[in-house]
């Protein structure tokens, strides 16, 4: 790969969105994006930072290998191992029907594949405060350069909330209604059957999801991803273009990262509301680092995940340096962990990132079980929701988010949806986990 030319060395985060409204004629765009922690403490407690670059920017014309296409995984893996460059893409949730017996039923509005990836034709890395140019041709990095100097004018007028109908923005200022498709009494019917499968040792924790829908919705993707980052600052924020199809995520949650022999997995389990009074707000992050129901959540999840990398670690490598942490993003008090291992020899990046896929965090356990209630229960595939964005580097090192707090929409259709879950228990109250989704979703679709 060619050495990166400096575009700009003294950039910040408006930076980052003129460039990507810049590129954004082309067909596909994967736009990564983290923020400042909130104290050093948390730099040290929680590695925020995709492979500690301030974010990323991939844009092509042509896709390099596709679910949707007659070739398989095989095709995907062939190009991480010979490829020079960084590949970008993501895992679809519903690519678990090709690697284990289970299907889905489910409507879905979005086409999105079971995987996608493209080789930048042009890409930006972003890294404290600096904007390189990794892949681009001399005519491209003036156009960006100019593209700098342009005006920034476009504004995202504030959300509101209506009970449990949502407001949010278009690009012309009006505002367009997100419905609930689960009412809320059939929420807490569908949690009452899980509680009962889980006293019938079917599962013993599930992660159930509900959908807000909108018609005839004309969006500005970047700008509303824009207003989405500023409003959560989510370290693992996730921009992605296909074609008429985008996904705009503010994800706080990695799925997976690899450095040379160690991967690395850290699951969130635990979520507790923001206070405006710092007195308050610190007793609320102390009272989540104390619930029981939470920590029993994360750990039963935490034993899922050191499962799943046990089928790619050398025997005995898999440990626990994290356990039950609570990092505060602007919105919410998240309760984490991290897992780790070492991969064995010979074992392939894509191999060991499939190993674990789909994320236990998003299903529940045992996790089998868990997607096959899911997929009884829930009136919609997931699709890209509960997938992941992400990217391998041409030494076979990768970095992958969970794609939740995500809002999908489509140009051609004018359709957009934003979808939300919580981990259920036996000791789940219904009550609490309806509330605990409408918090998740507004901090998508309301400026709290």
């Amino acid at each position: 790969m060619e050495q990166p030319r400096i575009l700009k060395e003294h950039a910040g985060e408006e930076d980052f969105y003129q460039l990507l409204d810049a590129v954004s004629s082309f067909t596909y765009v994967v736009a990564l994006w983290s923020h400042t922690p909130l104290s050093a403490q948390e730099t040290t407690a929680f590695p925020l930072h995709y492979f500690e670059h301030d974010g990323w920017i991939a844009a092509s014309n042509s896709p390099l290998t596709s679910g949707d296409h007659s070739g398989s995984l095989s095709a995907l893996r062939n190009a991480i191992s010979h490829n020079k460059n960084h590949l970008f893409g993501f895992f679809s949730y519903d690519l678990k029907n090709e690697l284990e017996e289970l299907h889905s039923t489910g409507t879905e509005p979005f086409s999105f594949p079971s995987y996608f990836f493209i080789e930048p034709e042009l890409l930006l890395r972003f890294q404290n405060g600096r904007i390189e140019c990794l892949n681009i041709s001399p005519e491209r990095f003036e156009y960006l350069v100019n593209a700098m100097h342009a005006d920034d004018s476009d504004r995202i007028l504030p959300l509101t909330e209506n009970g449990t109908h949502f407001a949010a923005p278009t690009n012309s200022g009006e505002k367009v209604e997100f419905v609930p498709v689960v009412s809320r009494a059939e929420y807490e019917k569908n949690v009452q059957i899980i509680r009962q499968h889980i006293a019938e040792g079917n599962v013993y924790e599930l992660n159930y999801c509900i959908e807000w829908q909108a018609q005839s919705v004309q969006l500005s993707p970047i700008e509303t991803w824009k207003s989405m980052n500023q409003r959560t600052q989510a370290p693992f924020s996730a921009y992605v273009r296909m074609d008429h199809h985008y996904l705009m995520s503010a994800s706080p949650e990695r799925f997976m990262c690899k450095h040379g022999k160690q991967v690395c997995s850290q699951p969130i389990k635990g979520t507790a509301s923001r206070h405006t009074v710092p007195k308050l707000d610190a007793k609320n992050a102390a009272l989540l680092s104390m619930n029981k129901k939470e920590r029993a959540e994360n750990l039963m999840i935490v034993d899922l995940v050191r499962n799943d990398l046990s089928r790619s670690c050398v025997p005995g490598s898999v440990i626990v340096p994290e356990l039950c942490s609570v990092f505060t993003l602007k919105t919410v008090h998240q309760m984490y962990s991290t897992v780790c291992g070492e991969l064995r020899p010979q074992t392939h990046s894509l191999d060991a990132l499939l190993a674990s896929f789909p994320m236990g965090s998003m299903t529940g356990a045992p996790k089998i079980s868990a997607m096959k209630l899911i997929d009884k229960l829930e009136t919609f595939k997931r699709g890209l929701f509960s997938g992941s964005v992400g990217y391998f580097t041409p030494k076979g090192d990768f970095d992958f988010n969970v794609v939740i707090r995500s809002m999908l929409y489509r140009s051609d259709t004018k359709q957009a949806v934003v979808r939300a879950g919580s981990a259920i228990t036996y000791d789940s109250d219904a009550e609490q986990e309806w509330y605990e989704c409408l918090m998740k979703a507004e901090a998508i679709m309301n400026r709290n």
